[in-house]
């Protein structure tokens, strides 16, 4: 059956249409999604994602550079004392810092375990759904197991993930934490990678029931 003109001319138009938007999506969007950009700025105003460490750390106080790790600052604001700035690794592993590094990703420290429900529901509203759960590793045995609750958005643009410390119960309940982080990047989360510690995507009560 012979296809008329005008319906022709109306099947291209949509097919041209639908490419069209999809490759604006993919040149407009930001590099950072706005889930992570909101999250950072709301904690740690003046702080972004895929800045330079310079522009980033002008707003922090007693910023310090420990190499491997980022820069480490004071940061006064919402229950969080601390804040890291993690460049690449090429950059984050040399001996002295560089301030024209684009920070990929931001640690927030906190010393207040109050804190921890009032921000689980913040994310949970921001991410609009339940974390994942994970876990990351002690390297020694000293050190604690930590749990790991993490968002992502849906195509895996970026995320924010809470970290506290693992009390070997069953139960999931943060009573008696004081200590915890919550971790924003951008890109896709690479574990290990993202988290600068050992990761695994067990539960950590599945590792410590192992």
């Amino acid at each position: 059956m012979k296809i008329p003109p005008f319906l022709l001319v109306i099947v291209v138009a949509i097919a041209v249409a639908v490419a069209f938007f999809k490759i604006y999506g993919r040149v407009t969007r930001p590099d950072v999604p706005l889930q992570v950009s909101a999250t950072v700025e709301n904690f740690a105003p003046g702080v972004a994602i895929g800045s330079s460490v310079k522009a980033s750390k002008a707003k922090l106080g007693d910023v310090r550079w420990i190499q491997h790790l980022g820069f480490v600052g004071v940061l006064d604001r919402h229950d969080f004392a601390l804040i890291r700035l993690a460049p690449a690794a090429a950059a984050r592993h040399k001996v002295y810092g560089d301030d024209r590094a684009l920070v990929e990703s931001v640690e927030l420290v906190s010393l207040s375990g109050d804190a921890i429900s009032t921000t689980m529901v913040d994310l949970g509203i921001v991410f609009r759904g339940s974390p994942k759960d994970g876990c990351i590793i002690p390297g020694t045995d000293d050190m604690p197991y930590r749990r790991v609750q993490y968002w992502t958005t849906p195509s895996d643009r970026g995320g924010v993930a809470m970290v506290t410390d693992w009390t070997f119960t069953p139960s999931t309940s943060t009573a008696g934490v004081n200590v915890w982080s919550m971790i924003a990047w951008a890109g896709p989360f690479k574990g290990s990678e993202t988290l600068l510690a050992k990761f695994d995507a067990r539960s950590c009560l599945q590792i410590v029931g192992a």
